[in-house]
């Protein structure tokens, strides 16, 4: 499992219940209508501990799930990302994206 994960924070400005409509109900169905998408996951924070290593806010954790690397870089490379990203900067302000390969552990 290849997966795409962005860390998010709403654009300065926003309120919580507008980032959470935009991203819930408009974001969520394009970002489920890329070519090649075996999951999506939005992992909304409710509560920091602590800050990130620069001190800023961050509001949620995306997730998109590939079963290749190859399907990925084919999803990433369609128009419809493109509008996923456009989509985004309306209502995200800083966001960062990498790819990881999920390794599961679990109690024997």
């Amino acid at each position: 499992m290849i997966k795409r994960i962005t860390i998010v924070a709403r654009k300065d400005g926003l309120s919580d219940a507008e980032f959470d409509r935009r991203w819930r109900v408009q974001h969520a169905p394009m970002v489920l209508s890329l070519p090649g998408v075996c999951g999506y996951v939005q992992n909304q924070v409710t509560e920091a501990t602590t800050p990130d290593a620069k001190g800023r806010r961050i509001d949620g954790f995306a997730e998109i799930w590939f079963e290749s690397r190859a399907a990925m870089d084919a999803a990433l490379a369609t128009d419809t990302w493109r509008a996923i990203v456009a989509d985004a900067q309306e209502f995200m302000g800083e966001i960062a994206g990498y790819s990881i390969e999920e390794r599961v552990f679990r109690p024997v």
